[in-house]
C-alpha cells in the first residue's frame, strides 16, 4: 500500500470500528504528518495525537502543560469504548507514564453533594496540585471563600465550583482568560497529579536511596525528588513521571481497541535508535553532573512494545508490500498519473474523469488557482475546506490542503495531490494551538532560566527591573 493512501485507509478502519483505534507509525515526523492528513478524511469521531515529550532525553526542564493535556486527551480516548482515532509514534507509545489507575484515583465532584471546601483544598494540595492565586494551567487550584477554581491535571479547561455551606451548589466551565463562567456542568472528575500519588511518592523515596549526585544540576534533581517523596509538588512533573512509573501508554488500551500498525519493522528500528540515543545522553549528562547517576530508563524496549501490541483484540498491519501466504489483502488501488506542473491539463483531465462518473478530489495548496482555471474553461468545480462527507460521483472537488500522495480507487474515485500535480509536496508547518503567555510567567522564572521567544529566539532571563515611566511604574 503506497504511503499516500494510508491515511484514508486508517480513517476508514477507524470509522467502521465500534471502539477506539490506535494508529502506530514509525517516528514522530510521520505521526505529525499523518495526523494532519487524517483531518481531511475523518469526520464524526474524535481525532488526537499522542505527542512525545519535546525535551531532550533526561533534560531537567520545567513542564510544557500543553504536552500533558494532549497526552491526557489521547490516553483518555484509548481507554474509552467509543469510536476514536489516536495517532502515535513508537517513541510516544513507549514512554514511561502513569497508568490508568491514576486517573481513576481522582475525586468526583457533583452538584448537590457535600464536599467541605477546606477539606477539598487540602486533598487537592496533597494530590500534587499547586494552590495559586489563579487556576490558569493544569494542576492548579484556588479558593475565594465559597468558590473554588480547579484546573484538573491533564485537562484542557478549568472549572468553577460554588458552595452553599459544604454543599456543591453549581459547577461551571471557567474561561481562564476572562475568569467568567461559560457553561454549566453537573459533575467534574479531578485526577491527582501524576507525581502526587502514593505510588509516585514511594517510587521517589526508593529512587533517592539508589541515586548518587556529583554536581549542582544533580543536586537540584535530588532536591526535587525529596520534595516529591515528602508529599510536596514539583514544577518538573514531566521530567519525573517517566522515572517514577514503569508502565506506558499501552496500559491504557481498552478491551475494545483496534491497533493499526504502519511498517512495524521500521518503527521497531526507530525505537531502538531512540533508546540508544537516550542512553548516550544519560551517560553524558551524568558525566557533567547535570543529573544523578543511576536514573532508570524512560522508555520501554521495542520487543516489549511489539509483544504488548499483539495482545490487542484486533491488530491490522499496513505495509507497502504484503505476502499472500500471511493473509495480506490487496486493495483495488492504483497510482494517480502525474501532470508535471501542467495545471490546465489537470483541470481538463479532472473534468473528463467526472464525465466518466468518477468522483474526483484535488487536494492542493493551489486549489484556489485551480478553481479559477476550471471556471475559465467553463468547468464546474466545488471548493471545500474539508471533506466532511463523501464526494459525489461525477463531480470535481477542490480542497486547499496538503496531503502525502494521490491514488485511484477502482473506477469510482480519483484523488490528486500536489505530488502528482507538481512532482513534489510542499508541506505546511504544523501549528500547535497555544493558550498564550501565562499571566504569572515572570513569577515562575528564576535568574538564569532560558526562554525561547517566538520571533527572536533563545534568551536568558536576567531579572526584573522596575523603572519610573511618566509618573507611573512599569516592569521590564
Amino acid at each position: 500500500m503506497p504511503e499516500g493512501v494510508r491515511a484514508p485507509v486508517a480513517a476508514a478502519l477507524a470509522a467502521r470500528h465500534a471502539g477506539p483505534t490506535l494508529l502506530l507509525v514509525a517516528n514522530p515526523a510521520r505521526a505529525g504528518a499523518v495526523a494532519e492528513e487524517l483531518g481531511l478524511f475523518l469526520a464524526g469521531i474524535p481525532l488526537a495525537r499522542l505527542p512525545e515529550r519535546e525535551r531532550l532525553p533526561y533534560e531537567f526542564a520545567r513542564d510544557d502543560p500543553l504536552i500533558a493535556v494532549e497526552r491526557a486527551r489521547a490516553l483518555s480516548l484509548l481507554r474509552g469504548d467509543v469510536p476514536a482515532l489516536v495517532v502515535a509514534s513508537w517513541a510516544a507509545i513507549a514512554e514511561r507514564t502513569a497508568g490508568p489507575e491514576v486517573e481513576a484515583a481522582g475525586v468526583d465532584i457533583r452538584t448537590g453533594e457535600a464536599h467541605p471546601p477546606a477539606a477539598l483544598m487540602a486533598a487537592l494540595e496533597a494530590s500534587g496540585y499547586l494552590v495559586a492565586h489563579l487556576a490558569d494551567r493544569p494542576g492548579t487550584a484556588t479558593r475565594r471563600g465559597g468558590i473554588i477554581d480547579i484546573f484538573p491535571a491533564g485537562d484542557d479547561q478549568a472549572y468553577r465550583i460554588e458552595f452553599f455551606g459544604d454543599d456543591v451548589e453549581s459547577i461551571r466551565v471557567l474561561d481562564v482568560a476572562t475568569q467568567r463562567s461559560v457553561k454549566r456542568m453537573t459533575s467534574v472528575h479531578v485526577p491527582p497529579a501524576a507525581t502526587g500519588t502514593h505510588q509516585a511518592r514511594g517510587a521517589a523515596a526508593e529512587l533517592l536511596r539508589a541515586l548518587d549526585a556529583n554536581g549542582d544540576g544533580a543536586e537540584l534533581v535530588m532536591e526535587q525528588l525529596e520534595i516529591l517523596a515528602g508529599g510536596g509538588r514539583s514544577d518538573y512533573e514531566g521530567f519525573f513521571e517517566p522515572l517514577l512509573y514503569s508502565g506506558d501508554a499501552l496500559d491504557h488500551l481498552s478491551g475494545a481497541v483496534q491497533v493499526v500498525i504502519e511498517d512495524q519493522e521500521e518503527g521497531e528500528n526507530a525505537l531502538r535508535t531512540l533508546l540508544e540515543h537516550q542512553r548516550r545522553t544519560r551517560t553524558e549528562l551524568e558525566r557533567r553532573g547535570a543529573i544523578p547517576e543511576g536514573l532508570p530508563e524512560i522508555s520501554g524496549g521495542a520487543e516489549h512494545v511489539a509483544a504488548a501490541i499483539e495482545q490487542a483484540p484486533l491488530v491490522v498491519h499496513i505495509q507497502r508490500f504484503g505476502v499472500d501466504e500471511l493473509g495480506a489483502k490487496r486493495l483495488p488501488i492504483t497510482a494517480t498519473p502525474s501532470f508535471a506542473g501542467r495545471l490546465r491539463a489537470l483541470v481538463q483531465q479532472a473534468d473528463a474523469w467526472a464525465k466518466q462518473g468518477r468522483a474526483v478530489v484535488v487536494a492542493s495548496q493551489q486549489a484556489l488557482r485551480l478553481v479559477e482555471l476550471a471556471d475559465a474553461d467553463g468547468l464546474t468545480g466545488d471548493l471545500r475546506r474539508a471533506l466532511t462527507e463523501a464526494p459525489r460521483e461525477g463531480t470535481v472537488t477542490f480542497v486547499p490542503v496538503a496531503v502525502g500522495g494521490g491514488f485511484t480507487l477502482d473506477e469510482r474515485l480519483v484523488f490528486v495531490t500536489d505530488a502528482e500535480i507538481f512532482g513534489f509536496r510542499k508541506r505546511r508547518k504544523p501549528t500547535r494551538t497555544r493558550q498564550g503567555v501565562r499571566p504569572d510567567i515572570v513569577s515562575t522564572l528564576e535568574v538564569g532560566d532560558y526562554l525561547v521567544h517566538a520571533d527572536h529566539g533563545i534568551a536568558r532571563y536576567g531579572g526584573l527591573i522596575r523603572r519610573a515611566w511618566t509618573a507611573s511604574s512599569a516592569s521590564t
